[in-house]
Formats: structure tokens, C-alpha cells, sequence
């Protein structure tokens, strides 16, 4: 008679363990499906209220070298060549400017490489935007951690402002422009017996191949408007080099990339 008891005592507990694990788990998905539905729809709502878009990019690529020798006489050029992307990055400017789409800050930060050589010296520079497409690099302008822009409340019609410092316009009028450059041969000897070209050109005077010019850069671009919320978007560019009609290796490669690049608020 006692082990009877003992046995329906034994079973009833098992049968409650069941009852609290089922309901326990139950509870727990619940929770997890809720929690994840709120997340979904706070990040949603995150991307698709903001009122910041980059709608396109403009590439221009080419290459170019730093003379080392001094003595125009000697038989041989003495370079370290280059090859660079100028960038241009367009916001979708907005109809009506209110507080929460006009930026008060802006800069580009997290800055990554991805080179087709680690014996390459790739680097990052702001660019005055009337020199987009000129093969010369200000030092002064490198980008070592984080680049601040000077944040101006109106839209430079008059061209009072000049762009030989990183200004930007809080109405969206004109584009972020950064050099990307990437140092491949340094005091590379070229026969001085005929005129230089100094655009892609220059690459077929050199052993160097498509594949070996292959690179990508990101960076995050980070803006704060007037009620103080930041966003922020991650830019990955491939460095164009070739199209379907030429290389860089013909001179120049220009691309004009559409995009729908949105701001994560933070």
C-alpha cells in the first residue's frame, strides 16, 4: 500500500514538473518573439523615419606619380606611383528644411582598407571639391583617425566660401569630398626616353596588373542635426578600375553610382 502511494506521489510530481516546464517555455518564447517584434520595429522605425539619404556617388579614378629625382638630365625617372579615387558623395537634398533634416554636425570616421598588397600604402584625405579629378595630393588634408567637418548655415550661392578646408552646408547642397589614395611602387625607375603621361597611363610603363590594383575602402559618415539626434551610415566603396568599355590602365575610369544609402539614428 505504501509503495502505491509513494509511486502516485512520485508520478503527480512529474506530472507538475511538465506542466511548470511546459508553461515555462511557452512564457520564454512569447517573451522572445514579443522582445524581438519591439526590436524589429524600434530598428524600422530607426532607418525609415530619419530624414537622411545618400542618393549618389561619384568615382573617378586614376593614377599618377611623385617625381624623386631632381636631375632632369639623368636617363632614368625615379617615382613612387600612385593610383587615387576621387569621391564625391551626394545627400538627397530635402524639399522643405526643418530642424530634424538639416545638419549641425558631420564627420567621417572608422576608417578601413582592403588592398590587394600589405607592401601598399593606402590613405584617406579630405578633397576641395574644385579639385576633384586633378592628380595632386595636399598632405595637410590626410585623414589619420576622424575628419571634422566646419558645419555652415547657409548654401554658399555667392561662393564667398572656399572648400580648402572641410566645410560642409547644413541644407545638403554640396557633396562630402574625399581623396582615396594608394601608394604601390615607391622610387620606381622608369628610362627617360620619352614623354610622361601622368593618369592611368602610366600604370602600362610598370609590371603591374588589374588584379594588383584591386581595392575597397569604408568609413562611417556620422551627422547630428538640429535637435541634437545623430545618425550614422557605413560607406563601403569598391574602387573602380575597369568598365565595360576601358580600364584605368587607358587613362581614367569615371563612374556614377545610384544608391539608397540610409541613416541608422543612434
Amino acid at each position: 500500500m505504501k509503495k502505491k502511494i509513494v509511486l502516485v506521489i512520485i508520478i503527480i510530481i512529474l506530472l507538475i514538473l511538465d506542466i511548470f516546464l511546459f508553461f515555462n517555455f511557452i512564457y520564454r518564447h512569447y517573451k522572445n518573439k514579443h522582445f524581438l517584434e519591439k526590436y524589429d520595429i524600434s530598428l524600422a522605425n530607426n532607418i525609415n523615419n530619419n530624414e537622411f539619404k545618400i542618393n549618389k556617388i561619384l568615382l573617378y579614378s586614376s593614377a599618377s606619380g611623385i617625381n624623386k629625382n631632381n636631375n632632369f638630365q639623368k636617363s632614368n625617372w625615379l617615382l613612387d606611383i600612385y593610383e587615387y579615387t576621387d569621391i564625391a558623395i551626394f545627400f538627397e537634398k530635402p524639399k522643405t528644411l526643418s530642424t530634424s533634416n538639416t545638419i549641425k554636425e558631420l564627420n567621417i570616421s572608422n576608417i578601413k582598407y582592403n588592398v590587394a598588397s600589405d607592401k601598399y600604402e593606402p590613405a584617406l584625405y579630405y578633397l576641395d571639391g574644385n579639385n576633384f579629378g586633378v592628380n595632386t595630393i595636399t598632405e595637410n588634408f590626410k585623414i589619420d583617425n576622424i575628419l571634422e567637418y566646419t558645419v555652415l548655415n547657409f548654401d554658399n550661392k555667392d561662393n564667398s566660401i572656399m572648400y580648402n578646408t572641410p566645410v560642409f552646408f547644413s541644407d545638403l547642397s554640396n557633396p562630402i569630398t574625399l581623396k582615396f589614395s594608394n601608394t604601390l611602387l615607391k622610387n620606381y625607375s622608369i628610362e627617360n626616353t620619352e614623354k610622361l603621361v601622368f593618369d592611368g597611363s602610366l600604370l602600362t610603363k610598370t609590371p603591374l596588373v588589374l588584379e594588383n590594383l584591386e581595392a575597397s575602402i569604408s568609413f562611417d559618415v556620422e551627422i547630428t542635426n538640429f535637435l541634437n539626434e545623430k545618425y550614422v551610415s557605413n560607406i563601403n566603396i569598391k574602387i573602380p578600375i575597369e568598365n565595360s568599355n576601358e580600364t584605368i590602365f587607358n587613362g581614367k575610369i569615371l563612374e556614377t553610382k545610384k544608391v539608397n544609402l540610409k541613416f541608422l539614428k543612434q
